[in-house]
């Protein structure tokens, strides 16, 4: 019997050197602070002020209503599986590392910024604030649909499947600005049925600019009120540019656009 809880006493303290977390034996583990450089076999619950920076976890993790997630730049974070929130109060994410998933994230009430790692799945962001991706790499496919913000940007992005920035409504004081820049995307991008709308007098802006496309880039239907500038300029495109029924048409700020073929409003861009 002394022998069986000597061992037992080892084996705990060999897993506390290596960083592997005792919460991870049973369910899921409730996050509400730093975790730091552990392992936590397991999902994670994010509740309020959890951080996960430098921190493996071999599972899934979801932002409970009212939660947050945190993990720090400079910091290294692994996430072998999905990554989800909904009504979270702020996710911003700036470790590197990767997550095995998906990354999704719905209604978040501060802005949402995801930076500089890598989601093996899809990314999906319908957010109620504004919102920023920077320097990653996506697998699969980016939906940025359905947010209510005051400024939405995808930029300096590597995506292997598809890009659609879609049905987004910045609205408010001030002006607001859709940017879609210097992103590389194997397959198609479409910007679409976006509206941006202000109660001053400066000029709203959507800007598609220096994307290198695989497939074709749609820039549909996207509206303003009072005044909008829509640009598409310098990108290389390996099919075709189509650009249709946008308020104002788009220009190209005479920086010209490269496709297989343009039509529409984007014929002579």
């Amino acid at each position: 019997m002394g022998q069986r809880l000597f061992i037992a006493a080892a084996t705990l303290l060999v897993l506390g050197v290596l960083g592997v977390s005792a919460a991870s034996a049973g369910g899921p583990t409730r996050c509400t602070g730093p975790e730091g450089p552990v392992t936590i076999k397991g999902d994670v619950i994010a509740g309020p002020g959890c951080n996960l920076s430098a921190t493996t976890v071999e599972g899934n993790v979801t932002v409970e209503p009212g939660g947050s997630l945190t993990t720090n730049e400079g910091t290294t974070t692994v996430i072998t599986g999905n990554v989800q929130s909904n009504r979270a109060t702020k996710i911003e994410l700036f470790a590197s590392g990767s997550i095995g998933g998906n990354l999704q994230l719905t209604g978040t009430t501060e802005p949402a910024e995801v930076e500089n790692s890598t989601v093996r799945g899809n990314l999906e962001i319908n957010n109620g604030a504004s919102l920023e991706v920077l320097i990653e790499t996506v697998g699969g496919n980016v939906q940025l649909d359905n947010n209510t913000a005051d400024f939405l940007g995808i930029g300096a992005t590597k995506i292997g499947g598809n890009l659609e920035v879609g049905n987004n409504s910045l609205t408010g004081s001030g002006k607001h600005n859709l940017a879609v820049e210097n992103n590389s995307v194997g397959g198609n991008v479409q910007v679409h049925n976006n509206s941006l709308t202000n109660n001053s007098a400066a000029p709203n802006t959507i800007i598609v600019h220096h994307n290198h496309v695989g497939g074709n880039v749609k820039v549909n239907n996207n509206t303003e009120e009072p005044s909008l500038e829509v640009v598409v300029s310098e990108n290389t495109v390996t099919n075709n540019l189509q650009c249709q029924n946008n308020k104002p048409p788009p220009t190209d700020g005479g920086m010209e656009n490269t496709a297989k073929q343009k039509q529409g409003q984007c014929e002579k861009l």
